[in-house]
């Protein structure tokens, strides 16, 4: 029971009950892990394959449009919002070769660190504009 409960840092998991309708279905990748985790019952699993696909690049995919498309047409909304494991294996994701994988995500994690930069400049510029403008009123 044990081990079959067990995350790898390889691991994706998924939001399957949430009181705001964005939480179900929200993936993330489990990571480095410290110690030993287990998961809940609040939380889908799915352990990759990282010979034929790797974890960040599927992340990547559900971040992306297409694959909160795929979510939201799988999502359940009553009292709260949810997806079913069942409806979470039928979704297709196009997996490109692992060289076309690291590429990707090489682009991906370039345009994090363009996107980090440029929220930075924009607080700076922000900052200094309510200076000048203090300064002269």
């Amino acid at each position: 029971e044990q081990k079959r409960f067990m995350l790898t840092p390889d691991d994706l998991l998924f939001g399957r009950r949430s009181l705001v309708i964005e939480g179900a279905g929200k993936c993330k990748r489990v990571g480095d892990i410290a110690y030993p985790l287990a998961f809940e019952s609040s939380v889908l699993r799915i352990t990759l394959d990282t010979k034929k696909v790797l974890p960040r690049f599927v992340q990547e995919w559900f971040d992306a449009d297409e694959g909160q498309r795929s979510i939201k047409a799988i999502r359940a909304t009553t009292t709260i919002s949810g997806i079913k494991g069942s409806d979470l294996k039928k979704i297709l994701i196009p997996v490109p070769d692992i060289e076309a994988q690291k590429v990707f995500l090489n682009f991906a994690i370039q345009a994090d660190k363009s996107k980090s930069a440029l929220q930075r400049a924009m607080t700076a510029a922000q900052a200094t504009y309510k200076n000048i403008i203090a300064k002269n009123i």
